[in-house]
């Protein structure tokens, strides 16, 4: 079968573009098995396949699998805890879980709706200055850094906290919560709270439809704070996508021109925070008992937040770069995030 056709990826080269889901599952098919179906994914998408990786450490899987491959799917276990790892060039946070279905030989569907037919900011030379013009006079919020302990070698992998709660979840309300978290946890740090940004990951299809592949968009809000939850909720609603790095199509100069930007304002480019909801999650009786999704740290805080609901209870996670943060340091931003949310 021919490889899924990609656009040319411009990406900030800081970043290891691996997105994680981790299930805990209730019985792991075997490794020849896994390893037959992660072949036959990666044949699909077009990519070189890799071994199904094994640890007795789930945290030390988790952590070799966020590093930066070249590989569309790469799969990890350690006892009944499965970790699938996806280069976001390849697929969505949305098409991790079509891979949880096809690794386990069943399906596995969310309720995200998706934004088709959402306006779309015009791309092109004009919005990339637009872009610069607010990297040099109006910079976002940074997350403040870990004080102490945080790795000082750069290429380290990332670090990860996770949290539990016991309900459902919109994305509305993840988002005004993490405005609200990274506020407080800015101000205890003695850090800059004003002009948060968030980005926010959303798919351009819903859940039911689903399968391999790259339908990811990004949605950004900027200048959050004391905005109160109803009208985080309408800009939720009402923002237009952003347009990809690169679109298809896109000119040598604005191609270059982007390169450029990363490489030098990587930094001060992205938004305070990233945050992407999975939505709620299905899947058959009996198969898997906790999900958690883990999706790629840009821009200058270098952190994101990830949600995924299963029977009720959502899990949020945090992932940032070692070299800016600590798992200690994430867990307490994921309290500050459940405090700020509707009980």
């Amino acid at each position: 079968m021919p490889g899924v056709e990609r656009d040319a990826w411009v990406a900030d080269p800081a970043v290891a573009w691996q997105i994680l889901l981790e299930a805990d599952l209730e019985q792991v098919p075997d490794v020849a098995v896994l390893q037959s179906r992660v072949d036959a994914l990666n044949t699909t998408l077009g990519s070189p396949t890799s071994e199904v990786v094994s640890s007795s450490d789930p945290v030390v899987l988790r952590s070799r699998m966020s590093q930066g491959s070249s590989v569309a799917v790469a799969v990890g276990i350690s006892d009944r805890h499965l970790v699938i790892s996806a280069q976001h060039h390849y697929l969505d946070g949305l098409a991790l879980l079509t891979v949880l279905g096809s690794v386990t030989d069943s399906t596995v569907r969310s309720s995200a709706r998706g934004t088709a037919g959402r306006d779309v900011v015009a791309p092109g030379l004009r919005t990339l200055l637009q872009r610069l013009g607010e990297v040099v006079f109006t910079p976002p919020a940074r997350i403040a850094r870990a004080r102490t302990h945080a790795s000082k070698d750069r290429t380290a992998p990332d670090v990860f906290a996770r949290v539990s709660v016991p309900r459902s979840v919109v994305p509305a309300d993840l988002v005004h919560a993490a405005v609200a978290a990274t506020g407080a946890f800015n101000t205890r740090a003695g850090a800059r709270r004003r002009r948060t940004a968030i980005a926010i990951g959303v798919s351009q299809v819903d859940g039911a439809s689903a399968g391999l592949g790259d339908h990811s968009a990004l949605l950004r809000l900027r200048d959050l704070e004391g905005r109160s939850r109803e009208e985080v909720a309408r800009l939720v609603r009402e923002a237009p996508l952003q347009p990809a790095p690169v679109p298809s199509g896109t000119g040598v100069l604005i191609r270059v021109a982007t390169k450029v930007a990363l490489r030098l304002f990587g930094r001060r480019l992205g938004s305070t925070l990233l945050v992407s909801h999975l939505g709620s999650v299905t899947a058959p009786r009996g198969l898997v008992s906790s999900l958690s999704f883990h999706p790629v740290t840009g821009g200058g805080s270098g952190v994101s937040v990830g949600a995924v609901e299963l029977g009720g209870t959502t899990t949020l996670s945090a992932r940032a770069r070692a070299h800016q943060h600590t798992p200690e340091s994430l867990a307490a931003l994921l309290d500050d995030v459940v405090a700020g949310l509707p009980s």
